[in-house]
């Protein structure tokens, strides 16, 4: 199956409100990612942190309309450099995340690789 993507790249204030409303808007799933390389180390017991700048990422069946989805959204996101839309070819993902999966070293003996 074909899937239609959606991805914005927003401030953590928007979060909470972009992520109901493309969930309103039909996406299968919402995806927060840290798109500035910024690590969230140890936050405190019942701290849900986010990053200074985030990649909302919207997974739509194919035949969804992206353009009604789009009026949804606040106006400074409608403009075609705030988003993004790809088409996401149907993959085995069960073993798609092996193609980037390395041995990895721990001390000076430890070495934890993979099966295959």
């Amino acid at each position: 199956m074909t899937w239609l993507q959606l991805r914005l790249d927003i401030s953590p204030e928007e979060a909470s409100d972009l992520e109901s409303r493309l969930l309103a808007s039909g996406a299968v799933a919402v995806t927060l990612q840290d798109s500035g390389n910024q690590p969230v180390l140890e936050p405190s017991v019942g701290a849900t942190p986010l990053w200074d700048s985030i990649r909302l990422t919207g997974l739509y069946p194919a035949d969804a309309d992206l353009m009604d989805v789009l009026t949804r959204l606040p106006p400074h996101l409608q403009a075609p450099t705030r988003h993004r839309v790809e088409i996401l070819e149907d993959r085995e993902w069960e073993r798609e995340w092996m193609a980037h999966y390395r041995p990895m070293q721990f001390g000076q003996r430890l070495w934890v690789c993979p099966s295959w």
